[in-house]
């Protein structure tokens, strides 16, 4: 609750600026964000810092206004929503240059470059390789596959980030002795109802805490033994 700027309720990865990972403030104001490994950098201000920066914003396009900031040092993904604006938008930023994307209906992304001429940005093609363009493989099956016309909802959602299809490398990812990466949290915003629902750790274990930002209310959805401990 910084003076004079929006509360936020944030998840915050251990070791990093909070913003990074989902977050919301009591303007509505909803981020997520996806590491991009591009290969320009240039001195300039730090993701980390734009994400904390972010989180100030009173609205979609201030946040937008920060995100595009022409100082950025280093490429990432966000994707910014405000339920009282019914408004969900994807950015692609690089020091160079950025794409936006307004959202309507299922958009996947994962961990590299998809929009516009920014897909042929120099990126880790091993990382983009190995694991971001096979859990998005896994997704946009999973999503053609779907019979229902109606959009997915909550469940359907984390059933399908729940998946260990390409495993170590799906989208749902546990620690291997030759792998010791793992999914830390999956966040589930509801905008029209206003609320957050947090996975911890996986999502296939079912660890859900619901959230009402800044009502106070919380709600343990279930509660069960983590297989993974540390």
């Amino acid at each position: 609750r910084p003076t004079g700027k929006p509360a936020v309720l944030a998840v915050v990865y251990p070791g990093i600026l909070p913003g990074n990972a989902p977050w919301v403030n009591d303007r509505g104001v909803i981020m997520t964000t996806n590491f991009i490994a591009a290969r320009h950098v240039r001195p300039g201000l730090g993701r980390y810092l734009i994400d904390r920066l972010a989180m100030q914003a009173r609205d979609v396009d201030e946040a937008l206004g920060i995100l595009r900031h022409p100082g950025r040092a280093y490429a990432y993904h966000h994707v910014v929503a405000r339920a009282a604006e019914n408004r969900v938008v994807a950015l692609e930023a690089t020091p160079l240059r950025a794409e936006v994307k307004p959202i309507d209906g299922l958009y996947l992304h994962t961990n590299h470059l998809v929009l516009g001429g920014l897909t042929a940005v120099p990126q880790d093609e091993a990382l983009g390789r190995q694991s971001s363009h096979s859990r998005l493989g896994v997704l946009e099956r999973w999503r053609d596959a779907r019979r229902s016309l109606l959009p997915p909802d909550a469940d359907e959602l984390v059933a399908a980030l729940s998946s260990h299809e390409g495993r170590p490398f799906s989208p749902c990812r546990h620690p291997t002795p030759e792998l010791r990466t793992a999914t830390l949290v999956c966040a589930v915003f509801d905008l029209p109802a206003g609320t957050f629902k947090l996975h911890r750790h996986q999502p296939c274990l079912g660890r859900a805490t619901r959230l009402q930002p800044f009502s106070g209310t919380v709600t343990d959805d279930q509660r069960v033994s983590h297989p993974f401990p540390g």
